[in-house]
């Protein structure tokens, strides 16, 4: 009887040794790798809830709010707030899936936590896409869930990168093509208004105008081969191989790496392709 007691105490504390080993390493027997893994999120995002299924397996585990009560130790709740407010984010990719059959880790919520996703911190100074209000979007980025602020920028005369909140909670660009000139972040409208006369003299109101035979033109715009400059007044287009900016500024409308082409060289380009493809 006594060999009996004694064989199976053995054998519990070998059991209470493994289990032990693998609480506190962290590693169990199932090879996350090995099996079909499924985030509805598609990745890592703690503003959207999402669910994790694994092949093979019937249940699911879904994201959720987790209070931290200490060292590696979390409370799960339906909501939270403050500094120890936190979401355990399931997703396949997880570093965790050397060792969990469902793989998740605890990502703060610096806005707090709420049904399973956490409050979207995202803010754009400018409310939204507006192509003609310089504006700012400060949020989070994919991947890192870093913090970082975006400004609205031309990417070249006509291209605005529009700086937003999408509505994964995720800050970003929107290129938006302007209908006329991109200028420091907005687009320019291309109005043709009247100026208004001060002390004698014809001035235009509109940001970034120019006077001329009693109208505003927009900035960029081109007439008798002269543009509307950022000083506000019509100036003459540059002549090939001059400094450049805008395509505008250039007689030949064309302005690469910094520099004014000459519109006889484009048409030479134009008359090789020409040639290439056979075209009369």
């Amino acid at each position: 009887m006594r060999k009996g007691v004694l064989v199976a105490g053995i054998v519990l504390v070998f059991l209470l040794s493994f289990v032990s080993a693998i609480y506190i390493t962290g590693k169990i027997s199932t090879d996350i790798s090995s099996t079909g893994c499924t985030d509805s999120e598609g990745g890592n995002n703690p503003y959207i809830l999402g669910t994790l299924t694994i092949s093979g397996n019937s249940n699911i585990l879904e994201d959720f709010c987790s209070i931290k009560i200490g060292e590696n130790s979390y409370l799960s709740n339906s909501s939270c707030d403050g500094v120890d407010c936190y979401i355990q984010e399931t997703w396949c990719d997880s570093p965790s899936k050397e060792y969990q059959l469902f793989p998740s880790d605890y990502i703060e919520c610096p806005k707090g936590c709420q049904d399973g996703a956490c409050i979207k911190i995202c803010t754009d100074s400018d409310k939204g896409a507006d192509y003609y209000i310089k504006g700012e979007a400060t949020g989070p980025v994919p991947i890192t869930n870093e913090i970082v602020t975006l400004t609205d920028h031309c990417f070249n005369d006509t291209v605005l990168n529009e700086a937003v909140c999408g509505e994964d909670g995720y800050t970003g660009w929107s290129v938006y093509t302007c209908p006329n000139i991109c200028k420091e972040g907005i687009c320019i409208l291309g109005k043709i208004n009247q100026p208004e006369e001060e002390g004698g003299v014809l001035t235009c109101k509109d940001t970034y105008s120019c006077p001329l035979d009693n109208k505003c033109y927009p900035f960029g715009y081109r007439k008798s081969e002269k543009y509307c400059s950022d000083s506000g007044n019509f100036i003459e287009q540059l002549r090939a191989g001059n400094p450049c900016d805008n395509n505008f500024e250039c007689d030949s409308n064309v302005c690469v790496n910094g520099s004014c082409v000459s519109g006889s060289f484009i048409q030479r380009i134009i008359e090789w392709f020409r040639k290439l493809f056979g075209a009369e």
